[in-house]
């Protein structure tokens, strides 16, 4: 696509604007490269805590963004139902942001470097009770053996788990890039229902994202929008999704029934500025970009 380092830059310079980078994170880049990929990745080192634990320190991390995303199937499926690529794009920065803080929230709450990829140790928090830790942990623990490639994790769970799995993570992080895209542009007539279902037409394969039953579920509840919100009700929902999946041990389904999703501390919600109108691209900025 003609211009698409230009929209990524203007993306990027837009979520810094509106506040939309995680504190905390103390150095990132954003790379842009050729290819269709759209992801969050750490350079790695482990450093041990004893017995078969080791907790995963990231020497750098970096998103990176392909000229061909926007041809792929979710951003196309939003574009086909009227959805600018500015918007897809911003929309996908703000869903990586969820994953750029994992690594640190994994390391608070002591997840195993060996279960850091499930998606039940991605969306983990040091602010949930200790039984809701301790039940992300075991989660991500008892589907560890998908995790050395993202083929043979599909092949390992249940539609029903790979759904829970979803939804904690990439249901939450979705619903965090709405509300980051709604601080860039306003709000956008018919986006969430386009989201939800670009995500559940692509979930029918299971080598896609199975969260557009959740967002669906959570856009027609009319749920309050924030981030406890958005972290409960993804819980809420694969804690339905493991009682019903046969790979998910008794031990583990008994304190699913008994849990009550509570934080122990006040979990920080989003701060977000509104950009209304947004200040003018400015040509000289470049598309790769580090923060101390």
């Amino acid at each position: 696509m003609i211009g698409i380092d230009r929209k990524i830059v203007a993306a990027v310079n837009a979520l810094e604007r509106c506040g939309a980078w995680p504190e905390g994170v103390h150095r990132f880049q954003i790379r842009i490269s050729d290819g269709g990929q759209f992801d969050t990745s750490f350079g790695s080192h482990a450093r041990e805590w004893g017995d078969e634990s080791e907790s995963f320190s990231p020497s750098h991390r970096r998103i990176v963004i392909g000229r061909d995303f926007l041809a792929t199937t979710a951003p196309s499926a939003l574009i086909a139902a009227g959805i600018s690529p500015d918007v897809a794009l911003a929309l996908a920065l703000g869903h990586e942001t969820f994953h750029m803080t994992e690594i640190e929230r994994q390391s608070e709450c002591q997840v195993p470097f060996k279960s850091v990829t499930s998606g039940f140790a991605r969306a983990i928090c040091k602010e949930m009770s200790a039984d809701w830790r301790s039940l992300a942990v075991d989660l991500a623990a008892h589907y560890r053996f998908h995790a050395r490639t993202k083929e043979k994790f599909k092949q390992a769970m249940s539609k029903e788990a790979l759904a829970a799995n979803d939804a904690v993570s990439e249901g939450c992080a979705d619903l965090i890039g709405l509300e980051i895209v709604a601080a860039v542009f306003g709000p956008i007539a018919g986006l969430d229902a386009a989201v939800a279902d670009a995500r559940s037409s692509a979930g029918q394969a299971l080598d896609q994202y199975q969260c557009g039953p959740f967002l669906q579920g959570f856009i027609a509840s009319k749920t309050t929008r924030s981030l406890e919100n958005f972290v409960v009700k993804s819980w809420e929902h694969a804690r339905d999704q493991l009682l019903l999946a046969p790979d998910c041990p008794e031990a583990i389904t008994g304190r699913l029934r008994a849990i009550s999703f509570q934080f122990a501390n006040a979990l920080p919600d989003l701060k977000l500025r509104a950009l209304n109108p947004a200040p003018t691209q400015l040509a000289h900025r470049t598309a790769q970009k580090n923060r101390l």
